[in-house]
């Protein structure tokens, strides 16, 4: 009780300082430009991303029968807003119609090597965004920043993937896996009610990852950071939202046949700007309280491009326990940084938290179902 009324307390007294430096980073880092940047390069990585997402699909339906395409088609159809669904479905039926029995396997590797490439556009553009929300020069090469990009890129896709098929396909492949194995409804329903908290905490896992390999930045690793919790919910907030919104107006019909790109850019530009806000999130408390981003900021002033940002990494580190020259901090200052007062986010209850959001998501979504 006296540890969570000492926390509280020092969320009271830091909480107005820091939401107010969030607040003035997103300034002068220009996060609306760096979402317009986002967006530009993730719309060239959709078009393949879709083509990977129905390859796989005609995959599936060649070596076991399961007709995946069509149930995507009828969950865009069902879900997908009038304003993107025409460009969705385009895209889909062009994959179809050129991924024929034989070179499916052929087209999953060709539409993933694409998809790849791409998107390490798009992840280049958010690790140039991290550092900024950072404030450091990127010091690796540039043949370093292309294998992690595209590394981060084969992992995101890997992730991002498992959590779609999740969602679309999750009660049909459960109800697949029953009838073949005679297991009854219980797959079913666990599925069901599992595969919303298990996307949403791949989404938040892809944002963790990104937040700790992207930056130029030592990082202690965390699987789940208070920047990845904040993007994840803003952003699912802004999926509902999004979706509401263009069920009361269509900001797109001013833009004639280009409505559904433009609306679906608007869209990619805000979830772009929400990414960035998890960076700034994380890089404010990082700077302040994880002690390896202490001990590199001090060690390594000079990769800051702030005058003023130096030497507040180096007082922090002395203060700290860390010099430029020094290897080891002392052990009152190293308790310090780390110790009560740093943000330490318990993984246990953020899963919980996303289980029980997940199954409320799921319970809703159902008994619309049911009742429609």
């Amino acid at each position: 009780m006296q540890r969570l009324n000492s926390r509280l307390k020092t969320i009271r007294t830091h909480a107005p300082r820091l939401l107010k430096e969030i607040r003035t980073d997103l300034k002068r880092d220009d996060v609306p430009g760096l979402g317009a940047e986002i967006a530009y390069h993730a719309i060239f990585s959709i078009p393949p991303l879709v083509i990977l997402v129905v390859t796989i699909a005609a995959a599936i339906n060649q070596f076991t029968g399961y007709q995946v395409a069509n149930r995507l088609i009828e969950v865009i159809n069902e879900n997908a807003p009038n304003e993107i669904r025409e460009l969705l479905l385009t895209l889909v039926d062009n994959a179809i119609a050129n991924v024929s029995g034989g070179l499916a396997s052929i087209g999953v590797v060709t539409a993933a090597l694409v998809a790849i490439w791409s998107g390490s556009n798009g992840v280049a553009t958010l690790i140039k965004a991290f550092n900024r929300a950072y404030g450091v020069t990127d010091q690796r090469g540039w043949l370093a920043l292309k294998a992690i990009a595209v590394g981060l890129t084969m992992l995101i896709a890997l992730l991002i993937n498992g959590a779609f098929l999740l969602l679309v396909f999750g009660e049909d492949v459960a109800g697949w896996l029953s009838s073949s194995l005679e297991l009854g409804n219980e797959l079913s329903t666990a599925i069901e009610f599992l595969r919303w908290p298990v996307s949403i905490a791949l989404v938040m896992l892809v944002l963790g990852l990104l937040y700790y390999v992207g930056p130029a930045v030592d990082q202690s690793f965390r699987w789940i950071s208070p920047g990845s919790v904040t993007a994840t919910v803003l952003w699912l907030l802004t999926v509902f939202g999004f979706k509401l919104y263009l069920q009361l107006s269509n900001p797109g019909s001013a833009y004639g046949a280009l409505g559904s790109i433009v609306v679906l850019m608007f869209f990619l530009y805000i979830s772009g700007i929400i990414f960035v806000i998890g960076a700034e999130v994380n890089a404010i408390l990082g700077t302040r309280f994880d002690p390896e981003t202490v001990r590199d900021l001090a060690q390594n002033p000079d990769k800051l491009e702030d005058p003023v940002d130096r030497s507040n990494a180096v007082r922090r580190g002395q203060h700290a326990g860390w010099g430029r020259h020094t290897s080891q901090p002392s052990a009152e200052r190293t308790q310090e940084a780390s110790g009560a007062n740093a943000p330490n986010p318990r993984i246990g209850r953020a899963i919980a938290a996303v289980s029980i959001a997940g199954i409320a998501i799921a319970g809703i979504l159902r008994r619309r179902r049911e009742t429609g």
